[in-house]
């Protein structure tokens, strides 16, 4: 198993000295809290919640919020206290109004009394061995405040499916920069590959609101975690993120892509500002994160127009890449002239070094 630790490089005064209330000393009754928000998922349950009976990790709290579902979810979800209790777990189930994954979050949390945190979709699958192996990780290294995984992204589509490999990105590691690995986007923030300090997050959100918003909870979660703080990050798949794709000729659905990738860039700058980190390297962290994705989905999806205005935002930041330069020609119907060029380019470096040899 391959450990690592890092820690956010500090710029400005560390957050525990701008807030100051003490952590909570007492031995919780739980090692580990899972949170689950659930809008409609009654199909997903009987997964999800035996992934979590199966954990080799006998001591969890499990908080189950319906989010104001339609369907049978909260009945469905409390017909397993029963087999939570067998196997040594707890299962509460809430319900309130529904108003997003956000609010659902905010409210397990304010309930949890477990050790440890772990944010879990409803539409997901624990290996069997992730809680205790997280749970282990913060325990021997009780200095860190959160830990990070890998996991695998599962993607199905008209009754396939597709495995892929969710990997952080090792720069950040090296670099000692988790924090900014999460605003630009290549440190992952999906719910079931992270675990923080119970002890943390209640102290941090005593004093701060959590923003009840349609983005970022998981951001909410793990950006005041890893500022200032040393996280782990243990290098095996723990997870698998389902992914439920529809045809991508569905109508309005470039439109959602875009309006979420917005989201996201507005509650990262938000979190930024209530954590008193309004920074423009921060800023242009943030910006070139929402450009660069935004390109890709206009490429997917072949928005000329669109594509053209976000290549030309990029450039005003960094050099374009290779691949977008080649999609940018492609885009705009001057893909053969492009390769042409750049093949006469490299035949001209290859003559010039023959000759100079």
């Amino acid at each position: 198993m391959t450990w690592h630790l890092f820690r956010q490089r500090n710029i400005i005064p560390k957050l525990s000295q701008l807030y100051s209330t003490p952590l909570i000393t007492s031995m919780p009754k739980y090692r580990v809290s899972i949170l689950i928000p659930c809008y409609n998922g009654v199909r997903f349950i009987d997964r999800a919640f035996q992934s979590i009976i199966n954990q080799t990790e006998n001591n969890i709290e499990v908080i189950f919020v319906d989010d104001g579902s339609t369907d049978d979810s909260l009945a469905t979800a409390q017909t397993y206290v029963n087999s939570f209790e067998l196997a040594g777990h707890n299962l509460r189930c809430l319900h309130k109004p529904n108003g997003g994954a956000a609010s659902a979050i905010k409210e397990a949390l304010e309930v949890s009394v477990g050790k440890y945190i772990m944010p879990f979709d409803i539409d997901d699958e624990l290996h069997p061995d992730a809680c205790k192996t997280q749970a282990d990780f913060l325990d021997e290294n009780c200095d860190c405040t959160a830990v990070l995984t890998n996991g695998y992204r599962v993607i199905e589509r008209d009754g396939t499916k597709m495995l892929q490999l969710i990997r952080n990105n090792n720069r950040f590691a090296l670099k000692n920069n988790i924090f900014e690995g999460l605003l630009s986007g290549e440190i992952n923030n999906i719910p079931g590959m992270y675990m923080i300090s119970g002890d943390f997050l209640r102290s941090y959100y005593s004093k701060n609101s959590f923003l009840i918003t349609r983005f970022g909870q998981n951001l909410q979660l793990l950006l005041p975690s890893s500022y200032d703080n040393l996280v782990g990050y243990i290098a095996i798949p723990l997870l698998k993120y389902y992914i439920h794709l529809g045809s991508h000729s569905n109508p309005g659905l470039y439109d959602k892509m875009i309006l979420n990738l917005k989201g996201y860039r507005d509650i990262r700058y938000q979190l930024l500002k209530d954590m008193g980190l309004e920074d423009e390297k921060y800023s242009v962290i943030i910006e070139l994160s929402f450009l660069t994705e935004a390109l890709h989905t206009d490429a997917r999806f072949h928005n000329r127009e669109s594509y053209n205005e976000h290549y030309r935002q990029i450039k005003a930041f960094r050099k374009t890449s290779l691949q977008e330069k080649m999609e940018y020609h492609y885009i705009n119907g001057n893909f053969i002239s492009y390769w042409y060029r750049l093949l006469l380019k490299i035949h001209q470096i290859c003559k010039h070094n023959y000759f100079s040899n």
